[in-house]
C-alpha cells in the first residue's frame, strides 16, 4: 500500500519550478527579493506571507497548491476546441452585457462558485447560460444555503 507523501511548500514550489524549467533565482526576481532570501527558505521554510506573491508569479498556480491542499486548475474547455470555446464565451459576454445588474451579479456569483469547484463544469455552464437567457430566476445564494 502506498503512503501519502506530504511535501513541504519548498518541495511543492521547487517541483513546479522544475516542471516549468525555471530556477529559484528566477522566482526571486519575479517576487522582488534576493536570491539569498529565497535560498534561506530551503532551511527555514517558505513564509506563508510570501505564498500569494509566489502563486502570482507561477500563475495559474494557487496558494492552495503551495499549501498542499489544492490541485492544478482543471481545463474548463470541457472538451471543446478553441473556436467552440471562444464562440461560447462571446455568447456569454453578449448576454451579460444585455442583462440587468441583478443577472450580472448572479452570473458573477455562479462563476465564482464554478472556479472554486471546476468539476461542476457542465452544470455550472448550463446554469450560467440559463440565468443569462432569463430562464433561471432563483438566487444562487439560495442554492448555496440548501447545499450547506
Amino acid at each position: 500500500m502506498a503512503k501519502n507523501v506530504v511535501m513541504s511548500p519548498w518541495e511543492i514550489i521547487n517541483a513546479e519550478l522544475v516542471r516549468r524549467h525555471k530556477n529559484w533565482a528566477w522566482l526571486a526576481r519575479e517576487i522582488g527579493t534576493s536570491d539569498q532570501v529565497v535560498q534561506n527558505w530551503k532551511t527555514r521554510g517558505v513564509p506563508p506571507r510570501r505564498y500569494r506573491a509566489i502563486a502570482d508569479a507561477l500563475r495559474p498556480f494557487t496558494v492552495d497548491q503551495i499549501e498542499g491542499v489544492g490541485h492544478a486548475p482543471t481545463n474548463i474547455a470541457g472538451g471543446r476546441n478553441t473556436r467552440a470555446l471562444l464562440t461560447d464565451l462571446r455568447a456569454f459576454a453578449l448576454a451579460a452585457t444585455a442583462a440587468d445588474q441583478d443577472t450580472r451579479d448572479d452570473v458573477l456569483s455562479m462563476l465564482t462558485l464554478f472556479l472554486k469547484n471546476p468539476k461542476a463544469n457542465a452544470g455550472a455552464i448550463a446554469l450560467i447560460g440559463s440565468r443569462l437567457s432569463g430562464e433561471l430566476t432563483t438566487d444562487p445564494g439560495e442554492d448555496q444555503q440548501r447545499q450547506a
